[in-house]
């Protein structure tokens, strides 16, 4: 399972990254990835093969807590 984050709203992040961006920008082999694409790969949470059936929903409740914040 690959879940990708994404930073919409993000404005200190955005502007660390624009700055880093223009930092290193210049630099051989070095594309910078635009704004509307910055994202993080997060993998490692395990396969949805390993739950049982009655679990699946697991992950996607964990994750939907996080986005409102619940601990």
């Amino acid at each position: 399972m690959t879940f990708h984050l994404t930073f919409e709203g993000a404005d200190e992040l955005h502007a660390a990254a624009e700055a880093f961006g223009r930092r290193i920008g210049g630099e051989p082999a070095v594309d910078v990835v635009p704004l509307e694409w910055l994202h993080l790969t997060m993998m490692g949470i395990g396969s949805l093969l390993e739950l049982d059936r009655d679990e699946h929903v697991y992950p996607w409740r964990v994750l939907e807590q996080v986005r409102l914040g619940a601990s």
